[in-house]
């Protein structure tokens, strides 16, 4: 038997970036919250589908996943995490220091075997 490792990147219609920029210097609005967010993802989809945080602070994301193994990885960011099974959560914790739009997916390993 052999086994394959089949990669499959998770990308809706609707653009799946996770967009970071320099906000200008006003201060926080009352109720700010530092960067986080939680994330959920589900039949190729991730909810919300964008993200948006300023750009050399540390950010938080709470992935869950609904339905299967979901992981988040952003190449760009050197970002991957472990994979969420179903109902379960993972935390992941980056910054990114350059402004700029990054592209999140679901790296998902199956395994096929073949006689």
């Amino acid at each position: 038997m052999s086994i394959k490792r089949i990669r499959f990147r998770f990308f809706l219609v609707v653009s799946l970036f996770l967009t970071v920029f320099l906000f200008s210097s006003q201060a926080p609005s009352p109720g700010y919250i530092e960067q986080g967010v939680k994330l959920t993802a589900e039949k190729y989809a991730f909810t919300p589908s964008n993200l948006t945080f300023e750009a050399g602070k540390p950010i938080t994301i709470i992935l869950t996943s609904i339905d299967g193994d979901h992981s988040f990885d952003v190449d760009a960011l050197s970002v991957h995490s472990s994979e969420a099974g179903k109902g379960k959560s993972v935390v992941v914790e980056f910054t990114a220091d350059q402004p700029g739009q990054y592209e999140f997916y679901c790296d998902m390993a199956i395994i096929s075997r073949e006689a």
